[in-house]
């Protein structure tokens, strides 16, 4: 028989909700005393969501809520290692938008060349690498190769996106 932490539950309008903050996952206790684990269906971007007293929620949302009080207005829970179903409270962190978005692990989707911080420009035949940090977007260059000039957009982004913990490694 499981044993429950009464620290870790959440008395719902429907049923009882026991949040893990360590390891990141939350579990519904159903009508009839069956324990649902690991509740939540894979949603946009393949975040984890949960209805909580009939409103929808990220699981990631309500495990930081959890540990840390209401999310201030204008930020946001940014995965640090960018897998978007790591829950655990240790892989969370409070950012604004911007730092978020310097976390990011790949290029956006509309990126043709699928390299962060790189593109081509046809009139010079050269990739250009820039990076944006704040809302304003610098040039690092132009470059014979997308590859120098990825290469170029990581030491930019090292020193520049200081919330990126895989940009100084």
């Amino acid at each position: 028989m499981k044993t429950f932490n009464l620290e870790d539950c959440m008395a719902m309008k429907k049923g009882i909700v026991f949040i893990y903050p360590a390891e990141g996952r939350i579990d519904r206790l159903l009508s009839g005393g069956v324990l649902k684990e690991n509740i939540g269906t894979r949603g946009y971007k393949g975040y984890l969501q949960v209805e909580i007293d009939g409103k929808p929620d990220r699981v990631h949302r309500v495990i930081w809520s959890y540990v840390n009080g209401q999310i201030p207005k204008g930020m946001m829970i940014d995965h640090v290692n960018g897998v978007t179903d790591d829950n655990r409270i240790t892989n969370l962190r409070l950012v604004t938008n911007s730092q978020n978005q310097q976390n990011r692990h790949c290029a956006q989707s509309n990126n043709k060349l699928g390299i962060k911080g790189v593109s081509f420009v046809p009139r010079l035949g050269k990739f250009e690498a820039s990076i944006q940090s704040g809302g304003k977007k610098t040039l690092v260059g132009f470059f014979e190769s997308a590859i120098d000039a990825a290469k170029a957009y990581a030491l930019a982004a090292a020193s520049i996106h200081t919330h990126n913990p895989s940009a100084s490694a």
